[in-house]
């Protein structure tokens, strides 16, 4: 029988358990940072898109002229001849990213141009973006689950997509955002913390300047608290997590010029006042159940009910009138071809000409989520075993991102870490579960085995016991005690491993079977690892303003774009207006 384990002991196993995650997690960092490198490679250090551009000239004018002047700057190189105020019309997250990390890796004596740390900042955040995975998984379901989905996050094609060296877009910091704030509420909603509760209000911050995708956040959060109330699973951890972030998130938010009062003047935040009354009253419900009798409670409920009914009433009577002077209801273009997909056909076409928000296809799913598609369900399965405040969470983020991924492909985005987030789940719960069957399936091989070695031994046993019945007459009284004292012993130590084995095996599977999966969830892993590199490699590393084409003698690379706006650069003097004249037959 083995020793028990010291304390001591376990302090090392635990100290040890923490060195490995954290030199796992610095794996997957640096496979989410390399795995963005193939176009660098390929194509060399190059801006692909021709937004990236635009975004790598605003973070030029950042760094040259200072915040101030950008927050101020109109340009009339922009939107001709009307030009743009480029303070007020722009995410800014971005572009202040990227410019406080020029400066310090500046001040650091490191030279590095303004355009390097535009095409790198990318594959940086993803790798922060894997981190955070890890971070939000872990407070749903361990460690375990937070390192498969953060290694899941780290290959996944759709975020791939959006995140190549080069890909200087929104998107290349706000998956990071939407993760940490994800974090953020579940760490605060498990603990109760006021300070996790303000991070979570500045990472919402963080979040609105950088992708106009913040609205997802706002909604999602508040479905969340009005599904905890009406599961019955109110709590202070949950008023402490919602209520400062929809106070100083809400004061942050309009903080941002592209933003400003549409934080609350705009339909696409009304759900989080709402639900932002319903969980006071229901927390003044609570604190009146606390100090009075049953009686009186009964009475104060109906008079606290009566009147939030009227202040309800009331607030959405003010919410009506303001949304009924819009002519689009107060929601935005985009917003409401979620709500309804045929909207955008129906009354702007310009929304629904572009091929990001047409809907996908199914071989969309499979290319850019690949295998998890076929997880999901398991990992959702596995957040109901038990179901708590944070698994739930991550189940009504599963739901709604594959309905906002159903009717705009570009919002594949958005469903890629909910899918790595379930898809780690699942494998963690099923190598859990198959590990832990070999485990317990081995040693009972070897008693099999010393067993069969133990007949020989057994027949030893017998010539004795034919011995003594020679002399059964002489010591009948001797050796009766004797005998019942051995089968007493024998029947005490036999009685234990009887029942731990079978306590043992209604925690396990088959060893074989055990064996078999495992071996196919390797499998599957690998082909997720083929098919990411793959996607990586070819299909989402190729800029789109430098063209390729394979012919008999290898690949030909055709940099006009980039050529042309070299020679008109060079030819050219900074004021003059370019223009074309297309003849027509």
């Amino acid at each position: 029988m083995a020793a028990p384990e010291t304390a001591k002991e376990t302090i090392l196993r635990h100290a040890f358990g923490n060195v490995l995650c954290f030199l796992i997690l610095l794996l997957i960092g640096l496979l989410a940072f390399s795995i963005r490198l193939f176009s660098v490679i390929k194509y060399e250090s190059v801006i692909h898109e021709f937004d990236p551009y635009f975004n790598y000239r605003v973070t030029q004018f950042l760094v040259k002229n200072g915040i101030y002047d950008f927050w101020n700057w109109f340009d009339d190189r922009t939107w001709y001849p009307l030009g743009r105020v480029i303070g007020g019309t722009v995410f800014p997250g971005l572009t202040l990213t990227a410019g406080t990390i020029w400066r310090i890796v500046n001040s650091l004596n490191i030279p590095l141009s303004v355009e390097t740390v535009c095409v790198f900042t990318a594959p940086i955040f993803s790798a922060f973006a894997a981190w955070a995975t890890y971070l939000l998984t872990k407070e749903v379901k361990g460690t375990g689950a937070g390192l498969t989905a953060a290694l899941l996050l780290a290959m996944v094609p759709s975020y791939i997509s959006r995140s190549v060296a080069g890909s200087y877009d929104n998107e290349a910091v706000a998956i990071f955002a939407l993760i940490f704030t994800f974090y953020l509420y579940i760490k605060t909603l498990n603990t109760g913390s006021l300070f996790y509760a303000t991070l979570n209000a500045i990472a919402y911050f963080y979040m609105v300047c950088s992708w106009g995708g913040y609205t997802f956040i706002i909604n999602l959060i508040p479905m969340h608290v009005l599904l905890c109330i009406a599961t019955d699973r109110y709590s202070s951890r949950l008023y402490v997590a919602y209520c400062p972030l929809v106070v100083l998130g809400t004061l942050l938010a309009s903080l941002v010029p592209v933003v400003g009062f549409n934080a609350v003047m705009t339909s696409e935040h009304f759900a989080s006042f709402l639900v932002f009354i319903i969980i006071h009253v229901v927390a003044l419900v609570y604190y009146i159940k606390g100090i009075l009798s049953p009686n009186m409670f009964k009475v104060a409920v109906t008079l606290v009910i009566s009147v939030g009914l009227v202040i309800c009433c009331a607030v959405i009577a003010i919410l009506v009138a303001v949304v009924a002077s819009s002519p689009t209801k107060g929601w935005s273009g985009r917003s409401l071809t979620l709500l309804d997909p045929t909207y955008a056909s129906k009354y702007i076409p310009i929304i629904a000409s572009v091929s990001e928000h047409q809907p996908p296809t199914w071989p969309s799913y499979f290319m850019d989520i690949n295998v998890l598609a076929f997880l999901v369900p398991a990992g959702i399965i596995a957040c109901f075993l038990p179901l708590s405040d944070s698994s739930s969470f991550a189940v009504l983020y599963i739901v709604t991102s594959v309905y906002f991924s159903g009717v705009m492909v570009r919002l594949m985005l958005v469903l890629a870490p909910a899918a790595c987030i379930m898809s780690g789940i699942a494998l963690s719960e099923a190598f859990d579960v198959f590990t832990r069957s070999i485990k317990f399936q081995l040693p009972a091989m070897h008693r099999n085995l010393e067993d069969d070695s133990g007949d020989s031994s057994s027949k030893l046993t017998t010539l004795t016991k034919e011995v003594e019945k020679t002399d059964k007459n002489e010591d009948t009284l001797k050796e009766r005690p004797s005998k019942k004292n051995r089968k007493k012993e024998r029947e005490h130590v036999e009685k234990i491993p009887a029942k731990s084995k079978t306590e043992k095996k209604l925690l396990v599977l088959p060893l074989t079977a055990s064996v078999i999966a495992v071996f196919l969830i390797i499998i599957l892993g690998a082909f997720y690892v083929i098919h990411s590199v793959w996607a990586a490699a070819e299909a989402y590393s190729a800029p789109s303003i430098v063209l390729t084409s394979h012919t008999h003698d290898g690949l030909h690379v055709f940099d006009d774009f980039r050529e042309a706006y070299a020679w008109l650069s060079h030819n050219t003097d900074v004021d003059d207006k370019v223009s074309f004249l297309t003849a027509f037959t």
